[in-house]
């Protein structure tokens, strides 16, 4: 695999990574975490978003042609979801609901949308418009959930990063730093721990941390400094690690946040959303979780000068803790193979020179 489009997972010790080859196939593979092949998948799409994982760890994935979504389980794969004159660019299965959003182009209209559908494929809603009728999409390719059910789009063709609420309701947009709108070109997305929103743009090859309401905080990685060239996919992991994926089936692993506190830490399993100094609630938690919740936060407040509340939770230094390569997909020479590339970070975004040659040249 040569270019990787996409990367997801919960945990660390598994990641589904999609792209393709030199020679066009579109491959989808699920690796370890050194980048070991555990499996993989022939017939999914794989250009943008187009594969997810749900609550219970079943993979949905996009099949070629794109009009089918199949979910792939210890007994087999079913198809759950097809449209009809609809062209699917990707898919998300929330964590929080277990529905799965379906981003959309529509040929017939040159507009996109988002569907809402749950967990069997039934569908719930479609978000498409507000205000008077403008269209929100355009070409949604990457879709990803924050801790608060906001819903957040990668639109490449309307350059910027949609934000709508968990029932469809519009609330912003981003459309990246340069004066020249157009070139901001915004592909992967996730979210964090804390509500953080990061995103790729695919033309600066930069990584981009936003806060929850899609205000611009600084930029994580630039292709200068890290060499993040066609950098398209990435996700977070448990332990809070961002995972970056370019091409020669390069992924690059970051610490950039600070070790969240315990208290902290809890919270945020518990349901509550920490940012900036501001707590907010998930809605469907039941009385035990908010007893649970009240006796965390007093304490958390009894130490106010928490990182994690003040919002200084991101490090100014991002560390690059490992580079992995995945094996090609053409026949390479014998010295071709997996490798993974331990690397140290000396200032933001500074790595290691000959440890990050060692990388490129492979």
């Amino acid at each position: 695999m040569l270019f990787i489009h996409h990367i997801t997972g919960i945990k660390s010790d598994s990641l589904w990574v999609g792209g393709h080859s030199n020679t066009g196939k579109q491959i989808l593979k699920q690796v370890d975490s050194s980048g070991n092949v555990m499996k993989t998948i022939n017939d999914a799409f794989c250009e943008y978003g187009s594969f997810a994982i749900t609550q219970n760890g079943e993979l949905l994935y996009l099949e070629v042609g794109n009009t089918k979504v199949q979910k792939k389980t210890p007994d087999g794969t079913t198809t759950i979801i097809t449209t009809s004159g609809e062209n699917i660019k990707c898919i998300f299965s929330s964590q929080i609901t277990g529905d799965i959003l379906v981003g959309v182009y529509i040929a017939r209209s040159s507009a996109g949308k988002l569907t809402r559908y749950d967990k069997t494929g039934a569908k719930i809603q479609d978000i498409q418009v507000y205000k008077q009728g403008q269209a929100l999409y355009s070409n949604p390719t990457y879709i990803a959930e924050n801790k608060n059910g906001d819903i957040v789009t990668a639109d490449s063709s309307k350059h910027k990063v949609v934000l709508v609420d968990r029932s469809g309701e519009y609330r912003g947009d981003y459309k990246g730093q340069s004066p020249n709108k157009r070139e901001f070109d915004p592909h992967g997305v996730c979210t964090d721990v804390h509500g953080h929103i990061i995103v790729v743009d695919y033309t600066s090859g930069s990584i981009h941390l936003l806060d929850q309401d899609l205000k611009f905080l600084t930029l994580l990685l630039t292709k200068t400094k890290e060499d993040l060239k066609s950098a398209k996919g990435l996700c977070v992991d448990e332990k809070h690690n961002l995972y970056v994926g370019s091409e020669n089936g390069r992924i690059n692993v970051y610490k950039y946040l600070k070790d969240v506190c315990f208290v902290c830490d809890a919270i945020a399993r518990a349901g509550w959303v920490v940012w900036s100094g501001r707590r907010e609630r998930r809605k469907d938690i039941g009385e035990e979780g908010r007893i649970y919740e009240s006796s965390i936060i007093r304490s958390c407040r009894a130490g106010s000068n928490c990182d994690c509340l003040t919002g200084f939770n991101f490090l100014r230094t991002v560390i690059r803790l490992k580079t992995m390569i995945l094996p090609c997909e053409r026949t390479v020479p014998s010295n071709c193979t997996k490798q993974t590339f331990p690397i140290t970070t000396t200032a933001h975004g500074g790595c290691d020179q000959r440890s990050a040659e060692d990388a490129r040249s492979f």
